[in-house]
């Protein structure tokens, strides 16, 4: 027994299903062995701690309990098929039956989690009862918890647990204690998350075997960052590489923001015949800096007339060309829309364009968007716009 008397718990799903959210970026052959792998990162760093008093999975998988069983973990049954929040409570009433002294639970899929980490977090315990909690990257999921007694606390996890599980902590008469680490903090759930994982050096079993199965960063995913940052909101997401979009897009970036466009097509290209732009939005791709690309490849047009249809009778005659733009300090263009089109295009470095990227669906994470592809990526952004056309899949 330890000082602390703490006891790990780590609840693994059945694997056959395990990682479903990573979409087309792991191969559902692939999955299954990823979560092992994840597993074992996370039950090695919990066996090279001398600080953790013992080790109990939660599981009905085969594989996993075997796994667990290299690592002289105790295998538990009980509330392995309720989710995350069943095995967690089912493991805090055993280790409090039996007298423990307190409980950390921390996911499989943490595989930057470090000895060192697990040791600052038991170490931060130095009360009873007491509450520790590492919350997940994005402030929203929590990644470890530390709860003593085991039973505390009540817990309930999910995508949006962090911050209600500060106020159970109170409610329950314990103030809690945040610690953010980068390893606990990264959880395997998405194409964002794990392109991200794939940015970070690491010895671990999961990098080794996405390397040796040759996974690459799903392209374009971006992930939230590690916490709220002091600015607001910077990173924005367009959707869809029309005019529309890459315009908006050129001015956000012009502004500062950090900006990515979506595109589904394979190749920037814009279909349709002639458009007329007047000049109060001249004027504004002026600013961006486009007024000699459009002076080159636009048409000034001295008048707009208009005909009946059937007999081309004049019926109405409007001067624009020099006059309007005196009159409004731009000028009046008509353009072919490939034309206008290509000079916004050229706007944008090369980075910030992704193609290939059909637009399937958005999940609302409170203080950021997450957005999924057909082709298996996901992206994560403060602002999410739709530029995609009249029938807008956002």
């Amino acid at each position: 027994m330890t000082a602390r008397d703490v006891w790990a718990v780590v609840p693994i799903k059945a694997t056959a299903d395990a990682k479903q959210r990573l979409g087309f970026a792991v191969a559902p052959a692939l999955r299954p062995r990823l979560a092992l792998a994840m597993a074992e990162d996370v039950l090695a760093a919990l066996a090279a701690c001398r600080e953790v008093a013992g080790i109990i999975v939660v599981t009905i998988d085969e594989a996993a309990a075997a796994l667990a069983a290299r690592y002289g973990a105790r295998v538990l049954t009980d509330g392995a098929r309720d989710g995350q929040t069943g095995a967690v409570a089912a493991a805090a009433q055993r280790l409090a039956r039996e007298g423990k002294g307190a409980m950390l639970t921390i996911p499989g899929d943490v595989p930057l989690i470090t000895p060192d980490e697990i040791a600052q977090l038991i170490t931060a315990h130095d009360r009873r009862p007491d509450f520790v909690i590492v919350p997940a990257h994005d402030e929203r999921g929590s990644n470890a918890i530390l709860c003593a007694p085991p039973d505390a606390v009540p817990l309930k996890f999910g995508d949006d647990s962090f911050r209600p599980h500060l106020e159970a902590a109170r409610g329950a008469g314990i103030e809690p204690k945040i610690l953010r680490l980068p390893g606990l903090g990264l959880d395997i759930d998405n194409p964002a998350d794990l392109a991200a994982f794939l940015k970070v050096p690491s010895n671990t079993r999961a990098r080794a075997l996405l390397e040796e199965a040759e996974v690459k960063p799903p392209l374009g995913a971006l992930r939230a960052p590690p916490y709220p940052s002091e600015g607001g909101m910077k990173r924005v997401a367009v959707i869809g590489g029309g005019i529309g979009g890459l315009t908006a897009a050129a001015s956000l970036l012009k502004a500062g923001f950090d900006v990515h466009v979506y595109e589904q097509a394979k190749a920037l290209g814009e279909v349709g015949a002639g458009i007329n732009i007047g000049p109060n939005a001249s004027r504004l791709l002026h600013r961006l800096g486009l007024a000699e690309k459009l002076g080159a490849c636009g048409v000034k047009p001295s008048t707009f007339d208009q005909r009946r249809w059937d007999d081309g009778r004049f019926l109405l005659r409007s001067p624009l060309g020099a006059l309007i733009e005196e009159k409004f300090g731009a000028p009046y263009y008509t353009f072919h829309r490939a034309d206008l089109h290509g000079a916004l295009a050229g706007l944008l470095p090369a980075e910030r364009v992704h193609l290939g990227h059909r637009f399937k669906q958005l999940i609302d994470r409170g203080d950021w968007i997450e957005a999924q592809f057909d082709n298996g990526t996901g992206i994560a952004a403060d602002v999410l716009i739709g530029a995609d056309g009249i029938h807008s899949a956002v």
